[in-house]
């Protein structure tokens, strides 16, 4: 699983020929396009609670044409005395494997949705998007890219009951019949990042090694923290700016806001929609990076840079430009001592899960037609395998707002309530006192 979070190679594997805007396999027309209403669980690998169970789905076509093919992009839930998103596997001959870790015994359903069908969820954005648009790379004209009906959110089955049985595991109360793996490579991460939901309580499956308040009382607060990213960063700062974090540990807490590029305060409402006919400009990320590490704050051993590139990616770029500008970011962190005078520590936080399904109607709009669960998901498995390979440590959210059954917030496609993320705030909080670290094996 953990191997399997950053090998964006094996995402993009059944759809390597695919990404291209407007391109289509021969026998890969609308014809073969997966029914999930006739798609069904093939298979059932329960095993007792601590060891990983398995659910296997067959695809088929709206005609009942059993499918060979990958290609579809599937979000598979499973409910019960957990609640767990499990992790699914394209076998690219027409069946997906689930799989999921359940530590509590007891009756589960599974929630399967079928969200996109032969490759749609990965394509790229014509080269003219960003021409086409403003300068972040959005408000595209309605009905350019001619008729969308790519976002499919059908139930499998047609929403058919689906159960089954977690029987406890009589050998051991924990996790049980792992072996050990020895990892060709590892990354540091502040926690391993996977865990369950559990009486709506995120509950790790290596638990962090502390509490959120402390009650101590710290005579010397050091360093800032700064974080970097769009709205999801705001908000990660505004709820920390009541915790030991801000109040106790640091001396102060910053900010940065950015959609592609940054939004500057003042003029953050013009800076959304103002136009230009540039492509995407790297550099101006790339500066706006540089300038955070130079200020006199980031100079001091004990701050720390918090940062992500996230959602508003893989909504304007192709992945192979999101590829080269977060090499060229790492290229900024790893200089960043003797190029631009910074010793502050720098942790790199993944993106979150969306809920596509909220959109107001129409679900296919124009704008928002590359803003796709599976396109997030590629994108932050590159960004987290190379961060972790050039030794940046991460703060891997991504599976515990995937697994996060009540989704984000009402009428809303990206946010969710601040309490979702408090067990990484307590990682964070962890991290910044003890340095502690969690080796976590990646491709």
């Amino acid at each position: 699983m953990h191997r399997a979070r950053t090998d964006w190679q094996a995402m993009l594997k059944p759809c390597s020929d695919q990404m291209a805007w407007g391109s289509l396999k021969s026998g890969w027309g609308k014809v073969n396009r997966t029914s999930a209403r006739r798609s069904y669980v093939i298979y059932k690998d329960i095993q007792p609670s601590g060891q990983f169970s398995r659910i296997f789905i067959q695809t088929r076509t709206a005609g009942g044409q059993e499918k060979t093919i990958g290609g579809d992009f599937w979000r598979v839930f499973l409910t019960g005395p957990a609640n767990i998103s499990a992790s699914v596997f394209d076998h690219e001959n027409g069946t997906y494997e689930a799989i999921a870790l359940l530590l509590e015994p007891g009756n589960y359903s599974v929630l399967a949705f079928l969200d996109y069908t032969l490759c749609d969820g990965l394509r790229d954005p014509p080269e003219t998007w960003f021409r086409i648009g403003n300068r972040q790379g959005k408000q595209q004209r309605e009905g350019i890219l001619g008729f969308l009906d790519h976002f499919i959110y059908e139930p499998l089955s047609g929403g058919e009951i689906i159960t089954f049985e977690v029987s406890p595991n009589k050998s051991s109360s924990g996790i049980d019949g792992l072996p050990n793996i020895t990892c060709a490579q590892s990354c540091r991460s502040l926690w391993n990042g996977f865990g369950r939901w559990k009486n709506n309580v995120w509950s790790p499956y290596i638990p962090v090694a502390s509490h959120l308040s402390t009650g101590e009382n710290r005579t010397a607060r050091r360093g800032t923290l700064w974080l970097f990213g769009d709205s999801l960063a705001v908000r990660f700062h505004i709820s920390l700016s009541t915790k030991p974090l801000c109040r106790q540990i640091f001396e102060q807490c910053r900010r940065s806001y950015n959609w592609l590029y940054p939004l500057p305060g003042e003029n953050e409402a013009l800076e959304k929609l103002r136009n230009d006919d540039l492509d995407f400009q790297p550099t101006i990320i790339l500066d706006s990076i540089r300038d955070v590490l130079r200020d006199r704050l980031m100079k001091d051993p004990h701050s720390l840079l918090l940062l992500n590139l996230g959602l508003h990616y893989p909504i304007s770029l192709n992945f192979t430009t999101f590829q080269k500008l977060i090499d060229d970011v790492i290229q900024v962190l790893i200089m960043r001592e003797k190029g631009l005078g910074s010793h502050a520590r720098v942790v790199w936080k993944t993106t979150t899960s969306i809920r596509k399904e909220n959109t107001k109607p129409p679900r296919n709009a124009t704008g928002w037609r590359f803003f796709t669960e599976e396109r997030i998901r590629l994108f932050d498995a590159y960004a987290m395998s190379a961060m972790c390979k050039a030794g940046i440590e991460v703060l891997d959210v991504f599976p515990l707002t995937a697994s996060y059954l009540k989704g984000t917030l009402e009428s809303d496609i990206v946010h969710y309530s601040n309490g979702v993320f408090m067990t990484a705030e307590m990682a964070l909080e962890t991290y910044v006192k003890t340095g502690a670290t969690t080796r976590v094996c990646i491709k």
